[in-house]
């Protein structure tokens, strides 16, 4: 799915449903622990590096993404001096 429009789709989303679904079943052991329930300690310690890491990469993809950042910059270094700030020309 390398540069594939599918890619860039599910991608972000996998990414981003791993990170919560993570959270959502290590908080589940944090649960049983204080309950007093059995767990498996190395499975907990599975999911909350499985967490971290589809975070982490989330994070960094979405952070790489953004809005414009196709568009050509501006050739006007002050942006703000072409606003007429509500007068009419003439």
């Amino acid at each position: 799915m390398r540069r594939r429009a599918w890619g860039f789709v599910l991608g972000p989303y996998f990414l981003v449903n791993f990170a919560v679904l993570g959270v959502a079943i290590v908080s589940m052991t944090v649960f049983m622990l204080l309950d007093g329930q059995p767990f498996n300690v190395g499975l907990s310690a599975v999911f909350s590096v499985w967490t971290l890491v589809s975070a982490g990469l989330a994070w960094w993809l979405l952070s790489k993404w953004v809005c414009g950042a196709t568009s050509p910059p501006s050739k006007n270094p002050y942006p703000q001096a072409d606003i007429d700030h509500g007068k009419r020309p003439g």
